[in-house]
């Protein structure tokens, strides 16, 4: 599989993207998109696009105001039995929850802007999005849970104000939806450490989340 290779406007918007870009787009390549565009600065995460496929993916502002974005497979992964089925399982289980959530939020916009809809009809729509959202966190813990059981660390030189940042814009779409304030201070010098890159960001992630609720 080919590099990845795509870039976006000032404004946060495609503009061009290879084959391989196009097949691996995410929610997740938008937020490090909006990381780098409001920070200034380069943006890495890793993740999974599979049971067994893993991408590097690297945003870095340009000199004309536009971000790149390059998608590099991840190569030599621990292949372990139980992790490989863990995720299928979850996978199969995020695909629907992804779409309730999807056309239940359409829903909630389409009949609030029609005004076509009694608000406790309303409010169950709402109830559904919640428990859909809390489904999938319930999911995304039961393959955490199974990278520990199953998986050795990947440790590796982590910048935590990077780990900071990623967390912070997981969860600030959803602080603002819900009225809630998410600030984080950036200290004057980087902090690195030797950790496991994606369990340092679930547990914060499980964090940030508990505060929100």
């Amino acid at each position: 599989m080919e590099n990845g290779l795509a870039l976006y406007d000032r404004r946060g918007r495609l503009r061009w993207s290879n084959f391989s870009a196009r097949r691996s787009l995410s929610p997740e390549t938008d937020r490090l998109v909006k990381r780098a565009l409001q920070t200034g600065r380069a943006a890495s995460q890793s993740i999974s696009t599979d049971e067994t496929h893993r991408l590097k993916i690297h945003a870095a502002p340009l000199s004309d105001g536009m971000v790149g974005v390059i998608m590099t497979p991840i190569r030599g992964e621990p292949d372990q039995f139980y992790e490989r089925f863990l995720r299928r399982i979850v996978h199969d289980m995020r695909n629907p929850l992804a779409a309730i959530i999807a056309h239940t939020g359409n829903l909630r916009a389409i009949t609030a802007d029609q005004n076509s809809i009694i608000p406790a009809d309303q409010n169950s729509l709402i109830t559904i999005e919640h428990e859909a959202q809390r489904l999938t966190r319930l999911v995304d813990s039961i393959l955490f849970d199974a990278r520990l059981a199953y998986v050795p660390l990947a440790l590796e030189t982590v910048d935590l104000l990077d780990v900071i940042e990623e967390v912070y814009y997981q969860y600030d779409d959803r602080a603002v939806r819900e009225q809630k304030t998410l600030q984080i201070e950036i200290p004057t010098e980087s902090a690195h450490l030797e950790a496991d890159h994606d369990l340092l960001v679930r547990a914060l992630s499980n964090l940030v989340d508990n505060s929100l609720k």
